[in-house]
């Protein structure tokens, strides 16, 4: 690990990650903050590059449409 802008961080393992996006299951426990943080989570990631977020109410057409045009 090492520091980087005050921040803790893993050494790359890799020379290139790949990209990802998130399929959230939204429940009653599970709200619009609660996705907004781990979307957040996600996109602070400097090795991968984040392309979407989408939730289990979408549809599939939706959801086929944003893996395909990423």
């Amino acid at each position: 690990m090492y520091v980087n802008n005050d921040r803790m961080q893993h050494l790359s393992r890799y020379d290139k990650y790949p990209a990802i996006a998130l399929l959230l299951d939204q429940t009653k426990e599970f709200d619009q903050v609660s996705s907004e943080i781990i979307e957040k989570v996600f996109k602070s990631s400097k090795s991968r590059n984040f392309l979407f977020t989408k939730t289990m109410d979408d549809s599939p057409e939706e959801v086929a449409y944003a893996i395909n045009n990423s």
